[in-house]
């Protein structure tokens, strides 16, 4: 049903993260639908490997160092907003995007940290917006 969808018109899929696999972004790839989904808090992801200076035998390594989300709360570089939520009055929302590799797709994803003070931590994924 999601490539049939996909094939007629654009859109982005705001999914619950049951939709957080390899198998379904890869459906929506190369097509003109995005995902935006939760992950998992303990979600790894992957830094691309450095090019190295000269070529070594076998195939070049594609993952660096891993990324795991979960800590990143813990560092700076954390940008803030008032809460967009309706009814939501001087509440700030502090939030850090990052462009990482994912094993389950074998690409680059955009992970988006939000940290909302009542609410709590929450992890995002997005297949749109990657250069």
């Amino acid at each position: 049903m999601l490539a049939s969808v996909c094939q007629s018109q654009r859109f982005i899929l705001l999914a619950d993260a049951y939709y957080a696999n390899g198998k379904v972004i890869l459906s929506m790839k190369g097509r003109s639908c995005e995902l935006v989904t939760r992950v998992r808090c303990s979600t790894t992801g992957w830094r691309p490997a450095a090019v190295p200076r000269k070529r070594k035998r076998g195939r070049p390594k594609k993952y660096g160092d891993p990324v795991k989300l979960r800590n990143l709360f813990g560092t700076g570089g954390f940008s803030s907003i008032p809460s967009p939520v309706y009814g939501e009055r001087n509440i700030v929302v502090r939030f850090k995007s990052m462009d990482l590799l994912w094993k389950p797709v074998e690409a680059m994803v955009r992970f988006v940290l939000v940290d909302h003070p009542t609410r709590g931590r929450i992890i995002l994924l997005t297949t749109g917006a990657i250069p």
